[in-house]
């Protein structure tokens, strides 16, 4: 079986969006907040190391999954020539729903998975991982692809993927959100040297300057109870 015309080169192309991707005003400003977890405490230490090691692990699999999709869909170069890059995709499950059906039943068949991370965050990661693997698959408009697709070693797994707030969608919030308030954080952790106290001081500093700061040799003030954490 074979078309009778050749298949059209495939893209990633734009965002099916009717509003295009969102981008910042050009007059609108924005502001950095990083803000550090205390982990002086073994429980909490624990707790973000079964994160991440809980992450890792499924990140791995859904990189090994994506290889192994890659490494058919161009071993199946006649069925593309003559049935179109779209029906190898569709056969192989090459599709931003499929992904996440194997990404959900990894979740599910690691069932400690569940007591260490949020299935939103789990599918979140794995936006992520199959972003890398349309990349590598299909060139964009300037015909230019990625390479080979990597595992990602556990001494080089630092970044967890999340999502931020959507511009477009109420009511939908990011993967990690503010726990207490950024007036907590600062009454906790306020740089000695700085002589701020409100965050309305800290607006008006200059960017780039360093107004909070956490020791790990001492608990945090008496205030912490409102200080920030991160939850999924």
């Amino acid at each position: 079986m074979s078309n009778s015309a050749a298949p059209a080169c495939h893209t990633r192309g734009t965002t099916k969006s009717p509003t295009g991707n969102w981008r910042r005003p050009p007059d609108q400003a924005t502001t950095t907040l990083v803000l550090n977890l205390d982990t002086t405490s073994p429980g909490v230490a624990g707790r973000l190391e079964n994160l991440y090691f809980t992450m890792f692990n499924l990140r791995r699999a859904l990189q090994r999954d994506a290889q192994s999709l890659a490494k058919q869909y161009w071993a199946a170069k006649e069925e593309r020539d003559s049935l179109g890059w779209k029906v190898v995709a569709e056969r192989l499950g090459i599709s931003r729903s499929g992904f996440a059906d194997r990404t959900r039943r990894h979740f599910q068949c690691a069932g400690w998975a569940s007591d260490h991370v949020s299935a939103a965050l789990v599918q979140h990661m794995s936006d992520g991982v199959f972003e890398n693997l349309t990349r590598h698959l299909w060139s964009d408009a300037s015909g230019k692809r990625q390479g080979a697709l990597h595992v990602t070693p556990y001494h080089q797994f630092a970044t967890i993927t999340g999502r931020a707030r959507s511009h477009t969608t109420a009511n939908k919030w990011e993967t990690f959100r503010l726990y207490g308030s950024l007036q907590g954080h600062l009454d906790a952790y306020r740089h000695p040297d700085r002589g701020v106290e409100t965050v309305e001081q800290v607006l008006a500093l200059g960017a780039g300057l360093p107004v909070v700061r956490q020791r790990r040799s001492r608990p945090p003030l008496p205030s912490a109870g409102r200080s920030t954490g991160a939850h999924s």
